[in-house]
């Protein structure tokens, strides 16, 4: 992978021009005279020194539903959050009737209505299972055509479109939490004993198109987030892209993080569990740091203040004393370590 892009992160807008993705043929604008509206194309004949680029309220075929855009309309952090969302886990019908968002909280409920209620689509529903379903061909057909969400049964062969890869760090950051929002989770499995150096912590997306977890592994780079893609053991055709340094971790709870209620709770609760967990490369110092001021001490204790594994310290005190960095004597079973 290239190396991490670094720049400024800031959340600016986006433009998008709708007339780059549809013919004037297709897209269609109030008129008194036509009851169904008139196409931009017509429009033209008609009235050719209109400013079209000013006209707000137009729908992608004659019997489309309206959404409050202008043609050239302003995509913000709210836009990249809900189009991850639903490219992971929603679904365009395939005669772009609708769009159907499934197993989502509230809160992320919310989310999306307050987004496209802004654009005069009513036609949402919340429907029992945690399901929304928003009735707009309109709609549909942008979030297709601009977004690159598929329609039908996009499982295996769906992508982040490469505008959207190389956006803004500020609006990127949203794309990615949608997208961890949507079908990601926080893994985290704590030994008996606390030793910190013992649990399992791990960030997890799912899916099946190794395209789109190679896109999201381009993305999480320019956060200087390292992730790797791994095939799910327990299914046939199923991947997942897992964040699992702490380094890695900490930056993605920094940068990015979750919107979702369960998995922002918990991944607080890994990045808190990194209190007082030393690194083996910092293993020396801090050693010799604790022994200053404890003359000597067991290995057991020792691994209770570095907070970890009692065979791990053994392992690392042995190099330490060929190198006579430290002495140890053993007292009947106990190994007691000390400075020289």
């Amino acid at each position: 992978m290239e190396e991490i892009i670094k720049e400024k992160r800031d959340e600016k807008t986006m433009k998008i021009d709708i007339r780059k993705y549809f013919g004037e043929d297709e897209i269609y604008v109030k008129h008194p005279t036509q009851k169904r509206g008139i196409s931009i194309s017509e429009l033209r004949k008609r009235r050719p020194n209109i400013p079209i680029e000013n006209i707000c309220g137009f729908h992608i075929s004659r019997y489309g539903k309206p959404i409050l855009l202008p043609l050239i309309f302003e995509i913000h952090k709210e836009w990249f959050y809900v189009s991850e969302l639903l490219r992971t886990d929603g679904h365009i019908s395939k005669n772009f009737d609708r769009v159907k968002l499934t197993s989502i909280t509230n809160l992320l409920k919310e989310k999306v209505i307050s987004l496209f209620s802004n654009y005069g689509i009513s036609y949402i529903r919340n429907k029992e299972y945690d399901r929304i379903e928003i009735f707009n061909r309109t709609l549909a057909l942008i979030m297709s055509k601009v977004f690159g969400i598929q329609a039908g049964n996009k499982t295996f062969t769906c992508y982040m479109p490469e505008w959207m890869k190389n956006a803004n760090l500020g609006l990127l950051a949203y794309a990615l939490r949608g997208a961890f929002d949507g079908d990601g989770c926080v893994q985290l499995t704590k030994r008996k004993d606390n030793a910190t150096s013992g649990h399992t912590r791990r960030i997890r997306l799912y899916g099946a198109s190794t395209k789109y977890l190679d896109d999201l592994r381009y993305c999480l780079l320019r956060f200087g987030i390292n992730s790797r893609i791994f095939k799910d053991p327990r299914e046939n055709k199923t991947y997942f892209l897992q964040i699992s340094r702490r380094d890695d971790i900490v930056r993605f709870s920094n940068s990015i993080g979750f919107l979702h209620p369960k998995r922002k709770k918990l991944l607080a609760e890994v990045v808190a569990s990194y209190k007082n967990y030393y690194f083996l490369a910092d293993f020396e110092n801090v050693v010799i740091k604790i022994l200053k001021e404890k003359e000597s001490l067991t290995v057991s204790q020792l691994s209770a203040l570095v907070k970890r594994t009692p065979s791990t310290v053994s392992e690392q005190i042995t190099k330490l004393e060929k190198q006579r960095k430290v002495k140890t004597k053993m007292v009947g079973v106990r190994r007691f370590i000390y400075l020289p």
